[in-house]
């Protein structure tokens, strides 16, 4: 057990520190205004960081979002299905899916042909795209596009390693990032790589702009400001967890949601705690999907009992 005094410590809530500290407590030592006086440079995510109103009953297919799926290529088609699969759990009117793979997609994602001609088209139907969920090289070009383009994208896995490689300037349009700690390393190379995280994301976002999602145990969001999601289980230490995330990311974006990265963040893991409430500490990724829509609905009622009340 670790005892935190006075001040929040933000190293304390992210990356190795959950070996060490263990069950960690706070107590502000009656002190009324410890928070002005925190040097922290971050913020804890919780439920009280979103006023997230339930869906109007009027809404239709049309009216929340399309998101595209770049994914799902080669030996790797689970990936991207599993990234539309939570695109559509998370409220995504239409989430279509560009592979070869068409013929064994789910039925509930619209197919595009792999090719660039049908590729640039459909980008004129969308409002986001997801991109690198079981990617190859052989969809470099599509990442080039896309790059070039001002849609709002996700990137993720390969389109993360792309990015490392090829190092384009920053572009125009909104985008975020969803790297894991290896991938991370590539994107910032080993000479500037640390062991501090909040510097790791402030120096992704100098170099590549964007938003980012520094994946592990207390997962950084932003930076300006930078936000620290409190939860280290290994429950989510499986493939597919990080695809689902970017479909959830993808789609709260799609749907104009206010902060669809730290959003998709506290969703994630409220799928996982859920599962963890079962008793359950080991898991397949496609078992977070059915608590989604769960978790956004408790998120939702309570936003609307804080409006009431």
């Amino acid at each position: 057990m670790t005892l935190m005094l006075l001040t929040r410590k933000q190293g304390c809530y992210t990356g190795l520190a959950a070996d060490y500290v263990g069950h960690l407590l706070f107590d502000n030592l009656g002190t009324s205004n410890h928070e002005t006086k925190e040097c922290s440079s971050a913020i804890l995510l919780s439920s009280k960081t979103f006023d997230l109103e339930p869906r109007s009953p009027i809404k239709h297919k049309c009216s929340t979002g399309k998101v595209l799926i770049l994914g799902g290529w080669g030996e790797m088609q689970g990936a991207g299905f599993l990234a539309g699969l939570a695109a559509v759990k998370a409220g995504t009117g239409k989430v279509f899916i560009c592979t070869p793979n068409l013929s064994s997609r789910p039925m509930e994602l619209i197919g595009i042909k792999p090719d660039l001609n049908s590729f640039k088209s459909s980008l004129e139907n969308v409002d986001v795209v997801v991109a690198g969920s079981g990617l190859t090289v052989l969809a470099e070009k599509h990442l080039d596009i896309l790059w070039s383009s001002d849609i709002p994208l996700v990137f993720d896995a390969f389109a993360l390693r792309w990015l490392a490689r090829h190092k384009p300037k920053k572009r125009n349009g909104y985008w975020i990032g969803t790297p894991h700690s290896e991938e991370a390393k590539v994107l910032l190379g080993n000479n500037e790589l640390t062991k501090d995280r909040f510097t790791e994301i402030n120096l992704l976002h100098e170099r590549y702009g964007g938003k980012w999602i520094l994946k592990g145990p207390g997962t950084l969001v932003g930076p300006n400001p930078t936000f620290i999601n409190n939860f280290s289980n290994s429950i989510l230490a499986t493939g597919g967890t990080g695809d689902i995330l970017a479909g959830i990311a993808g789609a709260f974006l799609a749907q104009n949601c206010i902060m669809p990265a730290e959003l998709a963040t506290f969703i994630h893991t409220s799928a996982a705690k859920k599962i963890l409430e079962e008793n359950s500490s080991r898991i397949a990724a496609s078992e977070l999907l059915n608590k989604i829509g769960v978790a956004i609905n408790e998120l939702e009622t309570k936003s609307k009992e804080t409006r009431i009340f």
